[in-house]
């Protein structure tokens, strides 16, 4: 930790000292944490460019209105904090396994990329970090083995830098939130020359099978994981959801 992070984590905890939710949060295990904080709703519909409802194609775990979670992504945003990325780490793994085996039987040709969230290189310079690539990493010490799991942080790019969103109404974010994505070329190429090397019949299936999942850590319109899903699909990955800590 260089100096200047430890100045402003050291300056967060005289301002926000720990609150008795975050008291109740890491006296649990990440088991724990998994089976007693609050489920979040079914996030909101969202339309997409066809008039197709997209919202079962994104999933928030747990309730953000709960102060457990609340200061659980706080913590992971602005602290940096390994209990609360452990928590989210397991979460995230164990619904990436639910979702993709809901019978309980792995699929062996299933082939997912876990793609975190992007941040600006000026929202990086701020914060030292990605908090989504945190999570990711946490989520890549539990992933199952007979699962080909996948990281990659270079393939969804954020184009340009917004303000925060949270004091803005739906259409401010819907404005802010235009164009913001785009794909590497040519990480895309080098993740479709592995595909495009396999023999023939083995590609067909694995260009079937491959699942790209988004993950954010909160949810509130689902306006930019909604973008960050379109902006993939217009490159040609048909097969993308989205899944966040929070909602």
């Amino acid at each position: 930790m260089n100096f200047f992070r430890l100045l402003y984590s050291t300056v967060l905890d005289a301002l926000f000292p720990i609150s008795e939710a975050e008291r109740e949060l890491f006296s649990y295990s990440k088991e724990k944490a998994f089976e007693v904080l609050p489920r979040a709703s079914l996030t909101p519909k969202m339309i997409d460019s066809t008039g197709c409802e997209t919202h079962h194609r994104t999933l928030g775990i747990f309730a953000y209105k709960d102060k457990r979670v609340s200061r659980l992504v706080w913590n992971i945003k602005y602290k940096k904090s390994k209990p609360a990325t452990e928590i989210a780490g397991h979460a995230l793994r164990k619904v990436v396994s639910a979702l993709l085996c809901p019978d309980g039987v792995i699929d062996a040709q299933t082939n997912i990329i876990i793609v975190p969230m992007p941040i600006t290189k000026k929202r990086r310079r701020e914060r030292g970090y990605n908090q989504c690539e945190l999570i990711t990493e946490e989520m890549s010490r539990y992933v199952n083995k007979d699962i080909q799991i996948a990281f990659e942080n270079k393939l969804l790019v954020r184009t340009h830098h917004t303000s925060h969103q949270k004091n803005k109404d739906r259409e401010d974010r819907l404005d802010l939130e235009k164009d913001t994505f785009q794909i590497d070329k040519k990480v895309l190429n080098e993740i479709m020359d592995k595909i495009n090397s396999l023999p023939n019949d083995l590609q067909k299936e694995s260009q079937r099978n491959i699942q790209f999942i988004i993950i954010d850590d909160v949810i509130t319109t689902g306006t930019t994981i909604r973008n960050a899903i379109e902006a993939m699909k217009k490159s040609g990955l048909t097969n993308v959801r989205g899944l966040a800590l929070a909602h």
